[in-house]
């Protein structure tokens, strides 16, 4: 979410989408509310600093580790605005994308030493674990959903992440390896359910890892028998999918709810999945950065996505009071 105000950012995330708030991640506070930075602040006996190339591990605890954990429990804090929550999502940085993001002292990445790999892989899995039931108590209602965000494994797996230099590409890291990391931190979240967010990529590895969901971005996703004859597989096997697809960013000429369901919808019923089980099995999320937006654009586009998920549970084209709050929305 955009701003610098946690306390309302969960306000906000509470009024727009109740079944299902998310502790919001808010990037512009700077260094420590970043997305690795919130992983960094949850690692146990594991240290690190902000250097000019990112963040790298240190051998003692810093104030950037510090200002880290300050700005996950002001966040905790603001949980009492879902005091009385279903469910709840949470959102990290997953074991794969932070070996990626870190740097061992030497500057390397975390990904280039299979020790440090597996041992950052344990202490986010630990750090987790405390994090989750520090959820827990604050908000005993909610069943909890726990999202990894995994962007940078299609790039490990295929060797295509740079090295610290920028002249060469790290080694592609082995599979086998991936699931293994992987699955040490899912074992730690407990009965929450799992979310994996990791792309195409991601499909591939999330029957072997026993997840709930995989998140795709649907907006960006291509209409190829490549692209949707494994989200058909996944969904078949009774898996389920958070789907990207009301645009973060304003822009292109005014949708109805009903053609923004499109990308989702037409595919998937093609497929041969009905109405009511897209409405059951599939999330609509939006699709794009929010932090890049007003905190106004951000709570309208949680409320278009709100009425999309609506109007998919309805399984109709046709909903005039929907198509008018639709066009009010746009």
């Amino acid at each position: 979410m955009p701003g610098h105000d946690i306390a309302e950012a969960v306000r906000i995330v509470a009024g727009e989408v109740p079944e299902l708030p998310f502790l919001p991640e808010l990037p512009q506070r700077g260094a420590g509310a970043d997305f690795a930075g919130r992983a960094i602040a949850l690692l146990v006996d594991i240290w690190a600093e902000v250097m000019p190339s990112g963040w790298r591990i240190s051998r003692r605890p810093t104030r950037d580790v510090q200002r880290a954990n300050d700005f996950r429990q002001w966040d905790l804090d603001a949980l009492d605005a879902v005091g009385g929550a279903g469910m709840l999502k949470i959102g990290v940085c997953g074991p794969v994308t932070l070996a990626a993001q870190l740097e061992v002292p030497n500057g390397n990445r975390v990904l280039t030493d299979h020790g440090a790999f597996a041992d950052l892989a344990a202490s986010l899995a630990d750090g987790l674990a405390a994090h989750l039931a520090d959820v827990r108590r604050r908000v005993p209602s909610a069943r909890l959903v726990l999202q990894l965000d995994e962007p940078d494994i299609a790039a490990a797996l295929a060797g295509a992440l740079p090295t610290a230099s920028g002249f060469g590409t790290v080694a592609p890291v082995d599979r086998n390896v991936v699931l293994e990391q992987l699955r040490a931190v899912l074992d730690s979240v407990g009965d929450a359910r799992t979310v994996l967010y990791a792309g195409r990529a991601g499909l591939a590895l999330a029957e072997r890892l026993q997840v709930d969901a995989v998140g795709l971005d649907f907006a960006r996703l291509g209409a190829g028998a490549a692209e949707l004859d494994p989200v058909g597989e996944w969904l078949s096997s009774g898996g389920s999918v958070f789907a990207g697809l009301v645009p973060a960013a304003p822009g292109g000429p005014p949708r109805t709810l009903a053609e923004e369901l499109d990308p989702v919808r037409a595919p998937l019923l093609a497929l041969g999945f009905g109405a009511a089980e897209l409405a059951e099995r599939v999330v609509l999320t939006p699709s794009g950065a929010l932090p890049e937006q007003t905190s106004d654009r951000a709570a309208n586009v949680l409320r278009r996505t709100r009425s999309a998920a609506r109007l998919l549970a309805e399984g109709s084209d046709n909903d005039a009071e929907h198509d008018a709050q639709s066009r009010s929305q746009s």
